[in-house]
């Protein structure tokens, strides 16, 4: 047989011939149905044969399985609502209480220095006095006003307000002392000391006292500044003094007054007073028992002793004495 086909091959032939007749064709279906996409064969073709199940072989028929009845699924019994049983929260641990913080060591305490030995003071040295005067003797009606005046002087003063100034002491019944010197101690620049005793009253009703006068009766010369001389405010009954020159000091303009109306005042330790300034000077010592020390000023060449009073020195009672010192 050669490569080509006869012409008069059918294609119905050449499938009988490849099947082999183990049972007869079947007849082709009565009708056909038609494909959505069936195209008209030629004459001369055949249509394919369908394809036909294979051969039962003789079998007997299966016997149908019924399916099984489906077994009902038990419905489970419902779970029981769990009951929830508050749990506790747990207690926290309690946090470890720390220990305690050893008490810091105390610091040692340094002892304390030893008190410096006390200073001795230093004392000046001791002032060796040798006299400058006579003993003197003072009485109270001595006016310090009529130091270094003539004689025949007078002061005029008021008894009261209401009465006119009249003439009531005079030059030389209330004179006050000149200090009589023992060589040149009244010397400007020197500085000289007092002691002093007795007690004076300046009214025959009012107790006497010392030198250092009534502390409680501050009084100023009722006629102020006079005869060259400055006022002064000092306790009623005190023992004042002033420095005069050589010549009648009444002529003389008069300085500034001192104010000892005060302890500390009194209490002075070294007082430089002026030429006619009329100063404190009581018992010659002070509160604390120091010697008051006066220098003598530049023109001073004669030193009175009074008392203190407001006027009227004439009806005063008692006497003071002692002795100046000097350097």
């Amino acid at each position: 047989m050669s490569g080509q086909s006869s012409t008069n091959d059918n294609p119905r032939d050449k499938i009988d011939r490849w099947i082999p007749p183990l049972l007869p064709p079947k007849e082709p279906p009565a009708t056909v149905p038609d494909g959505p996409h069936m195209e008209s064969l030629p004459p001369d073709v055949a249509p394919p044969a369908q394809s036909e199940p294979p051969p039962s072989m003789d079998m007997p028929p299966p016997v149908p399985v019924e399916p099984p009845a489906p077994v009902p699924m038990p419905v489970p019994a419902p779970m029981p609502t769990p009951v929830l049983e508050p749990v506790p929260a747990p207690m926290p641990a309690p946090a470890p209480v720390p220990a305690p913080m050893p008490a810091p060591a105390p610091m040692p305490v340094p002892a304390p220095a030893p008190a410096p030995a006390p200073v001795p003071p230093i004392m000046p040295p001791e002032v060796v006095l040798r006299p400058c005067s006579e003993h003197y003797r003072v009485p109270a009606t001595a006016n310090p006003y009529f130091a270094g005046v003539a004689d025949g002087a007078s002061l005029l003063y008021r008894i009261t307000q209401y009465d006119p100034p009249t003439p009531i002491d005079f030059s030389p019944m209330n004179a006050p002392v000149l200090v009589a010197t023992i060589g040149d101690c009244i010397t400007p620049g020197k500085a000289i000391y007092f002691s002093v005793a007795g007690n004076i009253t300046f009214s025959r009703v009012d107790p006497p006292t010392d030198a250092n006068g009534s502390i409680n009766q501050i009084v100023r010369h009722q006629r102020g500044a006079q005869f060259g001389k400055s006022d002064i405010a000092a306790p009623i009954n005190s023992l004042i003094g002033v420095f005069i020159g050589e010549g009648d000091p009444a002529s003389q303009p008069a300085p500034a007054g001192l104010d000892f109306s005060t302890q500390a005042a009194r209490d002075y330790r070294t007082l430089s007073p002026a030429l006619g300034q009329v100063f404190f000077i009581g018992t010659g010592k002070t509160s604390a028992g120091d010697l008051r020390k006066v220098i003598v000023p530049s023109g001073a060449a004669r030193l009175y002793f009074a008392v203190m009073d407001i006027y009227q020195w004439n009806n005063n009672s008692g006497e003071l004495s002692g002795a100046v010192m000097v350097e």
